[in-house]
């Protein structure tokens, strides 16, 4: 099926993987999948915590109406991509992102800070003729369908 994805993609088609998929592959099967695309895309972390849009993604930053409807910061819990390119990365975690956890938000326990800021909660890169998007929000929450939606241009 991926492969076929991939074909899709390729002649100018665009796929954004999301919900179950981060959940539903090895490691190893993700990194040769996004290594079949052409990415250097590996799995990252998973947690949850605060995503920034990055204005300068290039499918960001070459469209008025991306930049006026996406969302510029995000609550995700997400398995995040790591080595991905910042014209690929729409959304990454900053210098103010903690980590949110169940003990940090009713347990008086301080949120710790995300301290790798390269890696993304959603991204989007050309793949041949057309786009392969990411959104690794586990939950499906509102924020996240936004992105999806707009990866898709709809």
């Amino acid at each position: 099926v991926l492969m076929a994805v991939l074909e899709y993609v390729r002649g100018g088609g665009t796929a954004v993987l999301c919900n179950n998929f981060p959940g539903a592959m090895s490691s190893e099967s993700t990194q040769n999948f996004f290594a079949s695309a052409g990415l250097p895309w590996e799995l990252g972390a998973y947690h949850r915590t605060t995503f920034h849009l990055n204005p300068d993604a290039d499918l960001v930053a070459d469209s008025a109406l991306l930049l006026s409807t996406l969302p510029w910061a995000c609550n995700m819990n997400a398995v995040q991509l790591s080595n991905v390119a910042d014209g690929d990365a729409w959304f990454r975690p900053n210098a103010t992102s903690k980590i949110n956890t169940l003990a940090s938000r009713f347990g008086g326990i301080a949120a710790e800070p995300v301290t790798d800021l390269k890696n993304t909660g959603a991204a989007c890169a050309k793949v041949g003729l057309g786009k392969l998007g990411y959104v690794g929000d586990v939950n499906s929450e509102e924020d996240s369908v936004r992105i999806m939606l707009a990866m898709l241009g709809l």
